[in-house]
């Protein structure tokens, strides 16, 4: 017996394959990105830096998962490539300063790269 799919059943999954298509493109260039400078701790030896950096790209990334969930579950509205690529944007630069709030929380200063 086959399956009975509603036209309302098919829009969602689109959208929801769109948001995770959407989702997938946001962590691979955010992965990808680099900041200018880099970070360090004026007491703390430099051997301890990398861990707390690890665990603050860690944590911001969890954070902006967590909200691109409440995102995703509250607003299932069809996006365009375009308003996709824009969250994209908005949830790498919101992920950096997660990612730098939590540094200078622990007291850490960014210095340009020369």
């Amino acid at each position: 017996m086959a399956a009975k799919y509603s036209v309302k059943d098919i829009k969602r999954t689109s959208k929801v394959l769109l948001v995770l298509g959407g989702f997938v493109l946001m962590a691979a260039l955010t992965a990808c990105s680099s900041s200018s400078g880099s970070w360090q701790h004026p007491t703390k030896p430099k051997d301890m830096w990398s861990a707390d950096i690890s665990a603050c790209k860690s944590r911001a990334s969890m954070l902006i998962s967590r909200q691109l969930d409440i995102d995703s579950d509250s607003n299932f509205r069809v996006q365009d490539d375009l308003q996709v690529q824009f969250a994209a944007h908005d949830a790498r630069k919101k992920r950096y300063a997660y990612f730098t709030n939590c540094l200078s929380g622990k007291g850490y200063r960014q210095v340009s790269g020369n």
